[in-house]
């Protein structure tokens, strides 16, 4: 298509209402921004028996342009002899710089194949830095993910790996389709050369991809993005594999992300995640490396290597420990500078399981440096999502000078599987500050963590680390067991279900320590939580109480199992007082249970009064029911049914009017009492005689409710025949 490199003139092959099969092989050569054409009608396909080249081998001037474009709706069939080539931008120029596409997006289906020991690349094959990159787009139809349409062999494929990048509008790319692409090779190459990028990309929302070997089967060796070459300075964008929001399903020996020596700075990047869950997303890699960096030139520059998963099922490393599991940031750059190596895992999502590496004694190696100069390394675990699974360490490299090595869990499950993070010669800063935390072992070897930010952070299962955990911003709330002892500087401590603490316990002034109670069982219905070593309490208590609890339950929130008393108390709330919260007045006790444990009583209405009034809950002294605190006239039980205040000078509000055939008598009481079992009996007689009083008769009805008192009308039956009749309030106690 264009017979010389200097054929400008785009021309089109017609093969619409035919299939057609070439034994030689195709090749693109014109330099025009329009595109060379190849129809290919619906149901038809074109077959080439050899090797494809888009774009010329040797341009004549700078700045060329070859696009092929197949059309039609057909398909395009590739299958080369053994360790056959199918290159888009085949220029070999150190002088001409090229730009190379073919876009398959009009076609049904394609399959290519140039055997286990042939190659797929797109880009040019020059190491000079003249410009000119490669593009292929694949088939675009509009089908189901699942339906093939398109299938890529070979021994290696390659998308940037030479050294011709100075800067272009235009990238190293694969453009996945619609439908389900698989990608057989044993070697995958992205932006592997001395200045070329590279990217496998999609182009739209559908479409599903598998990665196996070039026999379709087992493991492709390794994955490569970034990796290798990289001598000399890069621009552009990213280098990059990005199947997130995509189900993909890929089977990898080694995934390495970014190891090259460049001067200038540079990103690297692998996305992972799932789709619509038409295909079941899993990536498994034995051996996982992500930020590398080799090389002796002096530079300042940084390199950042990412590995960013967001869905679907991970497994990195094997259950033998065989796999070298993770490596995340390591430097052996040789120079005087100080340049800067970053690597990062990101987890956002999906179900990830690291095993451990025996070579590594780790299922996680978070930062090497052994670089000479002054150059440093970064390297970070970051969860924000997902559930990830240990098993195996999290460690830093011995010596490692110059190096920051960082855990941050904020969001998503972290299961260490009682394994360890950092040690105490080289530690690793743990970041606590969402998500949940699992089973950790050791942190730092006699560290703990620190609670941060004003998300909650759930640490459950069995903790073994020795170290305090400190909580000062946000909510912790601990639902299974810590071997160390708590420290509460601020924000919340919630203790869920029966957690416990072997070590002491510490609730300073800005802390607050929270207990939810729904029902009288421990642990199912009420939070308790034990401390093994003393208690010092200062700060505030929050307690979220549903409906529906019982008048005179107990709640043990604070079981001390070690020798002593409780030191001091919640903020506010001393031995035996009573304070109202969520809508139930509460006694709380600082040695319940068995003598030196926090007890909340849910106090009865009487007893809250009591407390107010008279600073006491017992029905003894001044405090007594039968007792008139200031000589009223009116026992304590009588203020405190009509809601009066006993050292007030008040009386109950009583009023009488007869009727005909009715004597209606009016009073006010409390509905505290009333909740709190006092019963109100308006009894009558005519006589006044000790035993002539009776309820017979009479109805009650409420007038009015404020929502603290009621006034109630009772109507006495009487006759016009009877001359008096006397009425009186019978208050009565529970």
């Amino acid at each position: 298509m264009g017979a010389t490199a200097a054929n400008t003139t785009a021309g089109i092959l017609d093969l619409t209402a035919v299939n057609a099969t070439f034994a030689g092989a195709l090749g693109a050569n014109t330099n025009s921004v329009t595109a060379t054409e190849i129809r290919i009608g619906t149901g038809r396909t074109l077959t080439i028996n050899n090797n494809v080249r888009i774009g010329a081998t040797s341009p004549i001037v700078t700045g060329t342009v070859t696009e092929l474009d197949l059309t039609g709706g057909g398909s395009f069939n590739v299958t080369t002899p053994a360790a056959g080539s199918f290159n888009v931008g085949g220029s070999t120029s150190g002088s001409f710089s090229q730009a190379a596409a073919l876009d398959l997006t009009a076609l049904k289906a394609t399959t290519i194949n140039t055997s286990s020991t042939g190659t797929l690349m797109v880009g040019t094959n020059t190491s000079t830095n003249i410009g000119g990159q490669g593009r292929l787009l694949l088939p675009t139809p509009a089908v189901a993910d699942t339906v093939p349409t398109a299938t890529l062999t070979a021994g290696t494929i390659g998308f940037g790996v030479n050294g011709s990048l100075t800067g272009s509008t235009w990238q190293n790319r694969i453009t996945l389709g619609t439908g389900l692409t698989t990608i057989q090779a044993n070697t995958l190459n992205i932006g592997t050369g001395g200045r070329d990028l590279g990217q496998i990309i999609y182009g739209q929302s559908a479409g599903d991809l598998i990665i196996r070997a070039a026999n379709g089967t087992d493991r492709a060796t390794l994955i490569n993005i970034g990796a290798s070459g990289g001598v000399t300075a890069a621009s552009g964008t990213t280098t990059l594999f990005d199947v997130s929001g995509h189900d993909a399903d890929i089977l990898v020996t080694s995934l390495h992300v970014g190891n090259q020596p460049r001067t200038a700075s540079q990103s690297y990047e692998f996305r992972f995640g799932a789709g619509d869950g038409s295909l079941a997303s899993k990536l498994d890699a034995t051996h996982v490396n992500i930020g590398f960096r080799t090389g002796a030139t002096t530079t300042t520059s940084t390199t950042t290597s990412r590995v960013n998963l967001s869905g679907g099922t991970v497994i990195f490393g094997n259950i033998e420990a065989s796999g070298n599991g993770v490596d995340i940031g390591n430097s052996s750059y040789n120079q005087t500078g100080a340049a800067s190596t970053r690597g990062e895992l990101n987890i956002s999502g999906g179900n990830v399981t690291i095993h451990n590496s025996a070579s590594r004694v780790a299922a996680v190696r978070l930062g090497t440096n052994a670089a000479t100069g002054n150059g440093t390394v970064t390297a970070s675990l970051n969860l924000t999502g997902g559930t990830t699974t240990l098993g195996g360490d999290i460690l830093r490299n011995v010596t490692s000078p110059r190096t920051t090595s960082t855990v941050r869990l904020s969001g998503g499950n972290l299961d260490m599987g009682g394994h360890d993070i950092g040690n105490l010669t080289e530690p690793i800063t743990l970041s606590a500050e969402s998500g949940t935390l699992q089973n950790a072992g050791l942190i730092n070897g006699s560290g703990g963590l620190t609670k941060t930010t004003l998300g909650a952070l759930t640490i459950t299962g069995n903790n073994s680390y020795t170290g305090p955990t400190v909580v000062s911003t946000g909510t912790l709330a601990l639902v299974g067991s810590l071997a160390g002892p708590v420290i509460v500087n601020g924000g919340t401590f919630a203790p869920q279900g029966l957690p416990a603490s072997a070590g002491d316990f510490t609730l300073n002034a800005d802390g607050t320590f929270q207990a939810r109670i729904n029902g009288s069982t421990a642990g199912e219905q009420y939070d308790e939580f034990t401390a093994g070593g003393t208690v010092t309490l200062a700060g505030p208590l929050d307690l979220v109480a549903g409906p529906g609890l019982a008048v005179g339950a107990s709640f043990r929130i604070l079981n001390k199992t070690s020798a002593g008393a409780v030191s001091g108390n919640f903020f506010g709330k001393p031995e035996s007082s009573v304070f109202s919260e969520d809508g139930y007045p509460w006694i709380i006790s600082y040695v319940g249970g068995d003598g030196n444990d926090v007890v909340l009583t849910l106090a009865t209405p009487v007893q809250a009064w009591r407390f107010t009034h008279f600073g006491t809950i017992e029905n003894s002294g001044a405090a007594a029911d039968t007792s008139d605190a200031n000589g009223d006239g009116e026992v304590n039980l009588l203020e405190f049914a009509t809601g009066q205040n006993p050292h007030a000078a008040s009386l109950i509000v009583l009023s009488a009017v007869r009727t005909a055939s009715d004597l209606e008598f009016t009073y006010t009481r409390s509905k505290e009492a009333l909740t709190g079992g006092v019963t109100f009996a308006v009894e009558w007689s005519d006589t006044l005689a000790p035993n002539s009083w009776f309820v017979t008769g009479v109805t009650q009805s409420i007038l009015s409710d404020n929502g603290t008192l009621q006034t109630v009308k009772a109507t006495v039956p009487t006759a016009a025949a009877i001359p008096r009749r006397f009425v009186r309030l019978n208050v009565t106690s529970p």
